[in-house]
Formats: C-alpha cells, sequence, structure tokens
C-alpha cells in the first residue's frame, strides 16, 4: 500500500515558478521522448540544451541551468520521475525506464501521447550558488536562508568524501549555524 500511495504523490508534485509562472509543458507529446536502457548507473535521463532554454528561456537562468529535476506524466509512456541532465548531441528527452518509470504506460490502445512535463527543481539552484558563497567565505545572497536541515545537509558529507580535512567541516558546519542565527531574514 505504501508504494500506491507513493505513485498517487506523485500527481501532486508542486512545480516551481520562473518570473512568476511555473514551470510546465502541457504541449509535451510521447514523441519528444525516447526511451533508453540505463547503460551508466547514475539513474538520470538527458535533455537537449534546447528545450531546457525553451522551458527557462535563453537568458541567465536558462543558460546556467544544466539540470532539472522532473514529473512526466503521458499516457502512452507512463509516469517518470527524476533528474534531467543537459547532454550534447539529442535532439529529444533520454528516459531510462529502469530508473525513472514509476508507473507503467496505459493498457489502453487509445490512451493519448500528450501529456505534462512538470519541473520540480532546477539546477544550480540558488541554494546551490549560496553555499558555494559561504564555501568561498563570501555572504550568500540577502533573499537566501538556510533549510532547517542545513546543520544536516549533505554538503558536509560531500566535503569529507572528497578529502576536506574534519577540521574545515567542522568551521563550516558552524559558519552555518552562526548565519543561521545572525542574518535578519
Amino acid at each position: 500500500l505504501s508504494k500506491q500511495a507513493a505513485r498517487m504523490e506523485l500527481l501532486f508534485t508542486p512545480a516551481i515558478k520562473k518570473r512568476g509562472a511555473y514551470l510546465i509543458d502541457t504541449c509535451f507529446i510521447a514523441e519528444d521522448v525516447e526511451l533508453i536502457e540505463d547503460s551508466g548507473g547514475d539513474g538520470c535521463g538527458f535533455v537537449p540544451r534546447g528545450y531546457i532554454e525553451k522551458l527557462l528561456g535563453n537568458r541567465e537562468v536558462g543558460k546556467r541551468t544544466f539540470g532539472l529535476q522532473v514529473r512526466i506524466f503521458v499516457p502512452t509512456l507512463g509516469i517518470f520521475k527524476g533528474m534531467l541532465m543537459e547532454k550534447d548531441g539529442i535532439s529529444e528527452i533520454q528516459l531510462p525506464t529502469s530508473t525513472m518509470q514509476k508507473v507503467d504506460r496505459s493498457i489502453y490502445d487509445e490512451a493519448s501521447p500528450e501529456g505534462t512535463l512538470l519541473v520540480k527543481g532546477a539546477f544550480p539552484s540558488q541554494h546551490n550558488y549560496s553555499v558555494a558563497r559561504i564555501l568561498r567565505g563570501e555572504e550568500p545572497a540577502k533573499a537566501w536562508a538556510p533549510s532547517s536541515g542545513m546543520q544536516t545537509d549533505i554538503v558536509p558529507h560531500v566535503l569529507e568524501d572528497n578529502g576536506v580535512p574534519r577540521g574545515v567541516v567542522s568551521e563550516y558546519r558552524n559558519e552555518m549555524g552562526n548565519i543561521a542565527q545572525t542574518r535578519d531574514w
């Protein structure tokens, strides 16, 4: 029952807003997709640069974005959840069925090939940029607030796994706590 509930929850995923509009492509069709096998073990799908800029525009945000966290709903394909990473040399969105497909395609022959692509996140995010600024010893953006789980964030683990000394990681954790307590949000 919990897996069934988790699949139903996909239908209630909120989309992010950019420039005042929700990032949802309601003109998404099965022909825009190539189903692939997951060959690298990373589990993500791939998206052409042009599609990212179609969704986000070709200004600063659209140009710097290289990853999209998505939900895709197309009756003739199924329901997909996961990350799409920019990939050169492709013209269609590539979805690995073994890792991203959460619900099989419709069993009805009359099922529509039209569907929706919803963007839940775009990366690098403002959070990513603010953490990078902190790691460089700079102030994060004024509008940025660390999430409530920031002290146990994955960032310290990634830093340690990549050889950053524990003392430096401890200073990072302390600094994150100090920023959360001293900033006027």
